[in-house]
């Protein structure tokens, strides 16, 4: 939401909440490749703009699903 919303592609923050939720460290080499590693991986992923309330401009909810813990 907010500032996210508007820049989450171009600054990289797609990339980092994607390689977070995959439990990339933040000093992993593998970030900006997220995209590719969560598609080897066989996960699938959606980001969407969405209005949460009077939060933080920089709030982001993530949701999980079906999710497999090794």
């Amino acid at each position: 939401m907010g500032s996210f919303a508007e820049t989450y592609q171009g600054h990289g923050t797609d990339l980092a909440l994607l390689a977070g939720v995959m439990g990339l460290s933040t000093l992993d080499i593998g970030i900006p490749n997220a995209k590719a590693i969560a598609e080897e991986q066989g996960l699938q992923y959606e980001f969407t703009k969405r209005v949460l309330g009077s939060y933080h401009p920089n709030t982001v909810l993530v949701e999980l699903t079906g999710l497999h813990v090794l």
